[in-house]
């Protein structure tokens, strides 16, 4: 069981979270673009799927002290979706440099608190059970505390998947904490092909990769300063005291980080890893085919928002607003409708939506992205 002592340690003023939320989200065109990505929109229920992760950490980490990192042109966009937090506290990148960059700027920003628990959070996942899910940050953050530790949360694999990165666990028996296995970890391992994923899942050696970590403030600016030394230098010269030049001088050094992710940069190459197994119910909802599950269907497996007419189809996804939809002998079809441009997609193939933003840029049809 963990120990009630160090949870009542770490109370809510020793949280800090960041909210990662730069990404595109070239899968969910024609509602995804370039103004309005997908952790701005609302894919899987009323509120977006920011708002959703900002919601998730409520009675664990108080607005005061969570910061989200997005684009520059998202700024706006996100403190009215997000009004109880601070103005300062939604940086916008000055481009997008991958997830170390981020996940390093933030931890500066955090600095003046190496001892403070330090959550990392992908804006665009789906987690339903916040009791759960608080409960497995708790316990990671336990981990981090006592091990010094840099830990990530693994989910059980159900298929072999290809798209996710995996988690090579090592053979020791799993430290028992609340009833959640936590594991040390022997590796990161890059999305795998067919075979290897197979491999994967029939060893049970191996979890997926949710992309979400918990570690203290100073471990991780530790880990940047061993593993990823130039970024780490770069960023230790700006001025965070002073919010405007700061900005300067992001701006001017920004741009000329490595472009990498802190999977590949930190966590593959530093040691004392710990993965909790989720017990929480998740979703990346990377594609449109992972909707589906999250809104009602009808007998025939028809998901939709808004009206649709299903005759001898099955198994279709819809959202077209407020237009009527008639579908008539099709069956496992995305269709979705943005009044200036229409997706029509095999289910088996929406991973490559992505393909049609390729297009439309090298097109040069712009009004579109």
């Amino acid at each position: 069981m963990p120990r009630r002592g160090i949870f009542k340690k770490m109370g809510r003023s020793n949280w800090r979270a960041l909210i990662i939320a730069g990404g595109s989200g070239t899968r969910f065109w024609p509602k995804s673009r370039r103004s309005r990505p997908k952790q701005l929109l609302p894919i899987t229920g009323p509120e977006s799927m920011i708002r959703q992760t900002f919601l998730r950490l409520k009675g664990l980490v108080p607005p005061a002290q969570v910061w989200v990192v997005s684009g520059a042109d998202h700024v706006a966009s996100i403190r009215k979706q997000i009004p109880e937090l601070p103005k300062s506290q939604v940086v916008g990148e000055p481009c997008g440099r991958n997830t170390a960059p981020c996940v390093a700027l933030a931890a500066f920003l955090m600095r003046r608190e190496p001892e403070a628990v330090m959550l990392v959070l992908p804006a665009d996942h789906l987690i339903r059970s916040r009791r759960q899910f608080q409960r497995s940050l708790r316990i990671g953050a336990d981990l981090a505390v006592r091990h010094k530790a840099l830990v990530t949360f693994g989910i059980e694999p159900t298929f072999a998947a290809t798209g996710y990165g995996y988690l090579e666990l090592e053979r020791n028996d799993p430290e028992i904490r609340g009833g959640v296995s936590c594991h040390r970890l022997r590796r990161f391992v890059e999305k795998p092909d067919r075979a290897a994923a197979e491999r994967y899942l029939a060893s049970g050696d191996f979890l997926w990769n949710s992309g979400m970590f918990v570690w203290k403030v100073g471990t991780i600016l530790e880990n940047f300063e061993r593993h990823m030394p130039e970024i780490y230098r770069r960023l230790a010269r700006v001025d965070w005291d002073h919010p405007r030049t700061a900005s300067r001088q992001l701006r001017r050094l920004y741009p000329s980080l490595e472009a990498t992710s802190v999977d590949f940069g930190i966590m593959e190459k530093a040691d004392n890893l710990y993965a909790v197994r989720a017990t929480f119910d998740w979703s990346d909802v990377g594609s449109w085919d992972a909707v589906a599950p999250f809104l009602e269907e009808d007998p025939a497996g028809n998901a939709s928002r808004g009206r649709l007419i299903a005759v001898d189809s099955e198994r279709l996804l819809v959202d077209a607003g407020p237009k009527l939809v008639a579908a008539v002998g099709v069956k496992d079809l995305i269709i979705i409708d943005t009044g200036d441009a229409l997706l029509v997609c095999d289910k088996a193939r929406a991973q490559d939506v992505k393909k049609v933003v390729d297009r439309l840029k090298a097109e040069g049809l712009s009004r579109y992205l």
